[in-house]
């Protein structure tokens, strides 16, 4: 959907209630598993659900803001989401590079957060050139920007794009997967017997997130 800057068909949202827990082993291998069905194309994970709203979404702030100032320093609000996010929601890349998993190893090892900025975030911030930029507050790692990514709506399409910060996480609350057209009821049966094989006896949460 050209409005808004990702396409959301055929994309099946399932909603784990963390139930993967807070590391990335038990979604990985789950990942491994449903891409093996050749009527899913790709597998992402997201923290909020999409659409979603600024007061779900943390905030990277270029500057630390200083206690006092009645202006508010510049910011993005930041989105955690896994390894191939973009090619999952069709997101162009427009400069620098994609998430990887090594990005996770440096966020676990205190180096850098590795981050993706929306367009929206690199005309207000005014950076002619936004790779490597570092966002000084306040996130542990420090954000580092890695790559540049084409606007697209995280929010209601009612709502201005506010600058964005897209960062690699191993949290899996929703997981993302782009499926075929073509047996439908029968992709949705494995995906289901794939989760309950993961979390017996939690319930299978699932829509297409153009419902």
């Amino acid at each position: 959907d050209t409005r808004l800057g990702l396409n959301p068909e055929q994309v099946v949202v399932l909603s784990t209630r963390n139930q993967l827990g807070y590391s990335d082993t038990q979604y990985n291998v789950l990942k491994e598993e449903l891409l093996q069905n050749p009527r899913i194309e790709n597998v992402t994970t997201v923290g909020p659900s999409l659409p979603t709203t600024l007061d779900h979404l943390g905030q990277l702030f270029v500057a630390r803001p200083v206690p006092g100032e009645d202006s508010e320093p510049l910011s993005a609000y930041h989105v955690p989401a896994g390894m191939d996010f973009l090619e999952t929601l069709d997101i162009p890349l427009v400069m620098g590079r994609d998430l990887r998993p090594g990005d996770l190893d440096l966020i676990r090892g205190g180096t850098e957060t590795p981050v993706l900025i929306n367009e929206t975030a690199v005309r207000q911030f005014g950076w002619d050139e936004p790779i490597g930029k570092e966002f000084e507050c306040c996130f542990s790692p420090p954000a580092r920007v890695v790559g540049v990514i084409a606007d697209f709506h995280y929010q209601s399409l009612k709502e201005e794009i506010a600058p964005m910060a897209l960062m690699a996480s191993w949290q899996s609350r929703f997981i993302l997967m782009r499926v075929h057209t073509e047996d439908l009821p029968g992709t949705m049966d494995f995906i289901e017997q794939r989760w309950q094989a993961f979390a017996p006896g939690y319930p299978f949460d699932a829509t297409f997130m153009d419902d």
